[in-house]
């Protein structure tokens, strides 16, 4: 359920072609914030390109990104917020082949 919550969530995402990076802000028990875009800015190698729905996007294994965060506490609660509001929670035994992708043709999915 946590899964299909979390694609819904991304399935939402989906906007208007652009030649920047939608926001992507992580937030929640953090030590600080984080967007995606800039860690794509700053450690390019930590994306990957994969294909989804015919689309060749850079994407960040949901996983890998929990692990990377400066988590406060061992039961926390991670959010993931878009610029047009809407979030999803991050929970890591949900997340096992899960990616956060971006393409100009669905934005974030």
């Amino acid at each position: 359920m946590k899964r299909l919550s979390l694609l819904i969530f991304l399935f939402l995402l989906v906007g208007c072609s652009s030649d920047e990076l939608e926001s992507l802000e992580v937030i929640g028990d953090l030590s600080e914030d984080y967007n995606i875009q800039t860690l794509y800015q700053n450690e390019p190698d930590l994306f990957s390109r994969v294909v989804y729905k015919d689309t060749q996007m850079m994407a960040i294994d949901a996983s890998m990104l929990l692990n990377r965060l400066p988590v406060l506490y061992n039961e926390n609660r991670v959010y993931l917020r878009s610029s047009d509001g809407f979030m999803n929670c991050l929970e890591g035994e949900s997340l096992e082949k899960t990616y956060i992708g971006y393409s100009d043709d669905y934005g974030w999915a």
